[in-house]
């Protein structure tokens, strides 16, 4: 149980990163999405945009 609760802290601490990088992307997507909305002529810009979203996580 005590191993258990070790490895979940040392999660914790990279998961906080992830948050703070999944936070940033949903604001980013929800931007696009807004965007996406007011113009929908520019959907296809915002679908090579999204396209090119992993890339990014990835780094």
């Amino acid at each position: 149980a005590l191993l258990a609760e070790g490895r979940f802290y040392s999660d914790l601490e990279l998961t906080e990163k992830e948050i703070e990088r999944m936070v940033m992307e949903a604001s980013r997507a929800e931007y696009l999405a807004n965007n996406k909305f007011k113009q929908p002529h520019a959907s296809r810009g915002s679908s090579t945009s999204s396209g090119a979203e992993p890339s990014s996580s990835g780094a």
